[in-house]
């Protein structure tokens, strides 16, 4: 009878390979647990209880702050310098009521939690107000690109709370302080939002509220919901006593207002998604198709998504004109782009309809004089340009002719103290006999003065002035 027993020597081989294979995975997993320990470096829990809880309340120098920062971040939106308003959101101590708001829910202390949303209350509508004040006083009105920035917040805005509330509580549970913190408020712009709704409230435009409020709701609620979540997984102790039933109903309460808030924002940035994929679609068909040989496109305008019905491109051309033939072989390679069902519209002079349509006037805008002037009908493209040349030649005769008085006006208060103003102007007299015998130059100068003038300083004064204007002779009026 055979013997199939497995030799001693390959059990033996076989325990080795196991037990190797458990300890690498042991040293794996302690080398992992070691690297991503939040406990090493941690203060107690107590001191980081402490250091939230003194970050929340808004009284004193805290609310001094806090305005000032806010009159900071408004200057910096309404004079459209980054550089302001990331050092207004350095100094602002708003972050401190949204950690309380998360370790107050994460360590069931609801004491902690209600003073918390009282204080960022009381510090968003204080900064609302002055903001709103700063606006309304401000001689500035239009709505600059930092502002419109805070106006339609995305997914993206929902991510970047959420990472930023995740280093905030870690920055301030750490025994050694970092700068995190600023660079957190930095990251998530906390303040830029509130300032945004203060412009709203200053001039009544409810859509840039609407906008700015959500995203300052969401880096609110993002912040303090990963607050919350750190605070769980570092097993913060709980303040009192709650049993499994309250605390899902609390946890259910928290991921129903997150989701809530998170929604619109999925739908704002899949439009943003959208709205780049188009644009770059349609500027792509721009640049290979839309090159005609006499012809050049001045100003482009896109509107429109990649699922929008009324996607639209828009080109305003000069020189030769496109045949329609040429148009309908465009609008057929649109598809070629991904851009069906958006329209081409191709704006030019025709001998149908000639002159320029509003929708070209608004293209045009930007445009400079010259673009303008290429838009007016012309037989002969010579002709245009003689034409432009002696635009440009009477511009360059008109300026030379120019005379600017402000600075004549201060030299002469300060050779002739008398003089208070001086209002001058240039009159032409003589006969031209020939070609080469420029008119005679007169400048006629009438003298404002305080105190009466001599004749000898009148003649002073009217000779210096010919020498200071370039003309031939000044008649000098008191």
């Amino acid at each position: 009878m055979a013997d199939n027993s497995i030799p001693p020597h390959q059990d033996s081989s076989e325990d080795s390979s196991v037990e190797s294979s458990a300890a690498l995975k042991g040293a794996f997993a302690r080398f992992m647990s070691e690297r991503f320990d939040l406990h090493e470096d941690a203060a107690y829990e107590g001191q980081t209880l402490e250091s939230v809880r003194r970050g929340v309340p808004f009284k004193g120098a805290n609310l001094w702050i806090l305005m000032f920062a806010i009159l900071i971040c408004s200057i910096g939106l309404n004079v459209n310098s980054p550089a302001v308003v990331i050092g207004a959101m350095l100094i602002s101590p708003l972050m401190g009521p949204i950690l309380g708001i998360g370790v107050g829910v994460g360590i069931f202390d609801f004491e902690l939690f209600l003073t918390s949303v009282k204080n960022l209350a009381i510090a968003t509508i204080m900064s609302v107000a002055v903001s709103a004040a700063y606006f309304y006083c401000s001689p500035l009105s239009e709505a600059q690109s930092e502002l419109l920035a805070r106006v339609s917040p995305t997914l993206f805005d929902v991510m970047i709370a959420t990472f930023g509330g995740f280093v905030g509580i870690i920055a301030v549970s750490r025994k050694e302080k970092s700068n995190a913190l600023p660079g957190v408020a930095i990251a998530t712009a906390l303040m830029p939002p509130i300032c945004t709704a203060g412009y709203a409230i200053a001039f009544q435009e409810w859509y840039y509220f609407a906008g700015a409020l959500y995203l300052f709701f969401i880096n609110l609620v993002f912040i303090s919901f990963s607050t919350f979540l750190l605070v769980r997984f570092m097993r913060f102790s709980r303040h009192t006593f709650v049993d499994s039933n309250q605390e899902r109903k609390v946890k259910l309460w928290i991921y129903a207002i997150v989701a809530l808030v998170a929604i619109p924002s999925v739908y704002t940035a899949y439009n943003t998604v959208e709205e780049s994929v188009f644009r770059n679609r349609a500027k792509r068909f721009i640049e290979e198709e839309c090159i005609f040989d006499s012809a050049e496109i001045i100003a482009q305008n896109v509107s429109g998504s990649s699922r929008d019905t009324s996607r639209l491109i828009e080109l305003v051309v000069i020189g030769k004109t496109i045949s329609d033939d040429e148009i309908e072989y465009l609008r057929k390679e649109l598809a070629d782009y991904g851009l069906q069902d958006t329209e081409l519209r191709v704006m030019q002079d025709t001998e149908d309809e000639p002159g320029v349509t509003s929708a070209q006037l608004a293209l045009l805008q930007e445009q400079s004089a010259m673009n303008a002037l290429y838009q007016r009908k012309s037989e002969d493209l010579s002709e245009k340009e003689k034409y432009i040349q002696k635009l440009k030649a009477q511009l360059t005769a008109k300026s030379q002719d120019t005379i600017v008085m402000t600075s004549i006006i201060q030299e002469a208060s300060v050779l002739y103290p008398e003089v208070e103003g001086i209002r001058f102007g240039k009159l032409q007299s003589g006969i031209v006999k020939s070609d080469t015998v420029p008119q005679l130059k007169v400048g006629a100068a009438w003298v404002v003065h305080s105190k009466p003038l001599t004749e000898e300083k009148l003649s002073s004064l009217g000779r210096w002035l010919a020498v200071r204007t370039k003309v031939d002779t000044v008649l000098m009026y008191k």
